[in-house]
Parts: structure tokens; sequence; C-alpha cells
């Protein structure tokens, strides 16, 4: 374990800070940056990321103090990281950023930190806050490239083919179309796992006049944001960052919905939860269907008639599926020799229970050995 400092979240000693602190006022902004120098060119750099934290706490437009602060909070950091104080790292994060809020290499070390901890979202939140700022600094290229990476890796793939499908989009703009207008323009209406917001928007274009859209994937609502703020509908759409089995009336939506508008499908049709979503929609969420006052006919006999029904989008759906065969599928999904250039592969046709039986068995007992590994060396 580490022994390095007694302060985790600064990287301080007592000794080191009582040093400091016994300088007179006009030269302790002087010496902390001093003794942070000496600290980090002797590899000590968790005092002198303290020592530096202090010269800006002093000086926060001191520039060589930024600099040299957001080298020693990267090395810090990655130290704390490899000898398992990820909590002491991120308070490390925090401390600076309490003092520098608006800067960028901060913001971009925090990024990278929480990106090692695979926190990606919350990585991605960082490098963002990293490139907010107007002004050219050698973090900002970085933290673009790096949150460009993150947001690749957590943008699911489908969107994409989805998005550039101009037949499936002309079909869905059509199909809102038309039921916006049979629902009414001022008519409440839901997009249910809006992703990008295109939908949402196909409904906005229709006419309507206002949309409750709803995405859980946090990354996604982002895009969703961007998208529909870039096609000047900020005003137009209330996004809601949770699943629509969340949703309640009248917290979230005034009222029930006259239509649902929704691509949670996959290939097969019901993969994305499809059923168990719409069920709970029309349980909890669309209008119900009312009768309308009773009316009289010349005749002097009344009537009484039923409201047109809440409507879906789609309303229905047919999967076609057809047996094939393929060289190329089969090439990726098991072996199609019992040699390899003269090398007996048998061993690899994992065909019949009992082959699925002992590989699951030896994957139990590999677990079990390497959790007691684990236990051995703490």
């Amino acid at each position: 374990m580490d022994t390095e400092s007694t302060d985790p979240s600064s990287g301080s000693s007592d000794e080191d800070q009582q040093v400091i602190m016994g300088q007179d006022m006009g030269d302790l902004e002087i010496s902390a940056f001093r003794k942070g120098t000496e600290c980090l060119s002797a590899g000590d750099v968790g005092k002198a990321f303290a020592c530096f934290l202090l010269t800006l706490k002093l000086n926060p437009g001191r520039q060589d103090a930024v600099l040299a602060s957001s080298s020693a909070l990267l090395q810090w950091c990655g130290k704390l990281l490899r000898i398992g104080r990820a909590g002491d790292a991120v308070q490390c994060c925090k401390n600076a950023i309490a003092i520098l809020p608006s800067s960028p290499q901060v913001w971009h070390t925090y990024g990278r930190l929480l990106s090692q901890m695979d926190m990606k979202t919350e990585a991605l939140a960082a490098f963002y806050r990293a490139v907010k700022p107007q002004q050219l600094t050698a973090a900002m290229p970085c933290a673009r490239w790096a949150a460009d990476m993150l947001l690749n890796d957590l943008v699911e793939r489908w969107h994409f083919p989805m998005v550039n499908d101009i037949a499936r989009n002309a079909t869905y703009a059509a199909a809102i179309s038309e039921a916006v207008h049979e629902v009414g323009y001022d008519a409440q209406v839901l997009d249910i796992g809006c992703g990008t917001g295109l939908l949402s928007m196909f409904a906005l274009r229709a006419g309507l006049r206002h949309i409750h859209a709803v995405e859980m994937s946090v990354v996604m609502h982002g895009v969703a944001q961007r998208a529909i703020a870039a096609n000047g509908c900020s005003e137009l759409v209330t996004l809601h960052c949770m699943s629509s089995n969340d949703l309640t009336i009248p917290e979230h939506i005034s009222d029930r919905v006259s239509l649902v508008i929704s691509e949670i499908m996959d290939s097969a049709l019901l993969g994305e939860h499809m059923v168990p979503t719409m069920r709970h929609a029309w349980k909890h969420l669309l209008r119900l269907p009312r009768q309308i006052p009773a009316t009289y006919s010349e005749g002097g006999e009344s009537s009484c008639a039923t409201a047109p029904a809440c409507t879906v989008v789609p309303s229905h759906a047919s999967v076609h599926a057809v047996l094939t065969e393929s060289i190329a599928v089969r090439h990726h999904s098991r072996l199609v020799s019992d040699t390899v250039m003269g090398l007996d592969f048998c061993p690899l046709r994992v065909i019949g229970s009992d082959h699925v039986e002992s590989l699951a068995s030896n994957g139990e007992q590999a677990s079990a050995h390497a959790l007691q590994q684990q236990q051995q060396q703490q």
C-alpha cells in the first residue's frame, strides 16, 4: 500500500502543510509553488499536487500552477487507481474542480479517470465539460477525441442503419402524419424509446403542437436533445430520461395520451421488450375510449357513440422468416472441418449436451480458482 501521503484527497502530509503554513502570507504562494515543483521533480506527485492546489487557492489565475497541477493530478490519480484507491482519486479531481471549475485540463483528467473506472457516461460528461471553453488549449483536442470515442462506444450501433433507412423513415413519417391528423394537433402524444428524436420530429412536422418523448439511455437522451435543438424544436418536445414503465399520470404527463409512437423492435420484432412495454402503455398511459353524450335523430330516437380509440404507431406487425444456408455465416459460427492444415481440431466441435456441461464445469472451476487466488492476495 502506498504511504506517500496521509491525506488521500490532497496528497499532502501534515508536516508539509505545517512547513508551508509557517511562511508569511506574502511568501506563501511562492513557497507552495516552489515546493510543488521540487516534489514533482522528485516523483512525489501526491505532495506536488497538494502544493499546487494550495498555490491555486491563493491565486487561481496563475497559469503555470494550473498546468503543473494538471500534470501532477493526472499522475497522482493514475497512481491511486493502480493501488486500488479509486475513491481517493475521484476526490482529488473534485478538489481540483472546486478551485478550477472552468479548467479544461482538470475536466479532461477527471474524464480519463472515470473512463478507466468504466464509468463511461460520467466520463463523457466530463470530456464535454473539457471542450466547452472557447479558448484553445492543449487539452481540448484530446478531450474532443476521447469524447467522440466514448460516444461511439455508448451509442448503440442499430441507430445508424435505422436513421439511414430512407424507405423506413418515409413510411414512419406517413403513418405518423395520418395518426396525428386523426387524433388532432392538440392531442397528448408520447414517443416511447425516442432514440435520436426522429419520430418525435416527424410528429411535429405533421402539425402536432407538442409531444412527450421518453428515452432511458442517458447518452441517447443527450443525442436526442441536441438533434431536437438543432432543428429548432426544443420548445415543442418534453424529454424524459427514464423508462416509459416509470412514467405516471399526472406527475410526468398531465393526462393520458391519444397517440403512442415507437420503434422499440429488433429484427425479430420482440427483442426490445416491446410487448410488456406496450402492455404497460395501454394500461397506464393511453387514453381510454369514452362515450359521447346521447344525441337525438329526427325520429326522436337517441343514440350514443364511442369516441375514436387511441392510436398506436405501428399498430400491428408481421414477421417473415425463411430457412437459408450460408457458408459465410457458417464460417463465423462453427468449425467447418475437423482438421486445420493437418492438425486435429475435433475438440473445437462443441456439439451435444455432454460437451456443454463439461465446458460449464471447467468454467466454474476456473472462476472458483481465480476467486481463491484473489482472496489469498488480499
